[in-house]
């Protein structure tokens, strides 16, 4: 999500450039500048709230689209990563009957 307005969108890597990825799904009306931060939003059962993801890089908006192109910058090299923590969410099973209910609440 970015930072400054918890706008959620998704991350993805295109596969060309290890350094550089895509924020997706943010639509034209949203304030998107060049050097936001974008941060995990913590509605994963996978990621916590507010770590770094990258910054952005471009902002562009192509004529007729509702949503924006952002190309962003990741903030860890993954080409020269060492040590990583792998975390065991204790909470899971937890989280995701939660989930399902209000899921099953929606419809």
């Amino acid at each position: 999500m970015l930072k400054k307005n918890k706008q959620k969108g998704f991350v993805t890597w295109p596969g060309v450039n290890y350094r550089k990825g895509e924020f997706n799904d943010i639509p034209s009306h949203v304030d998107v500048e060049k050097g936001d931060t974008i941060v995990t939003s913590g509605n994963s059962l996978l990621f916590p709230e507010n770590i770094t993801v990258g910054t952005v890089r471009e902002v562009e908006l192509e004529q007729g689209k509702s949503f924006y192109s952002i190309e962003i910058e990741f903030s860890e090299d993954y080409n020269n990563t060492e040590y990583v923590y792998v975390v065991t969410n204790l909470m899971e099973e937890e989280q995701k009957e939660l989930l399902e209910r209000r899921d099953n609440e929606m419809e």
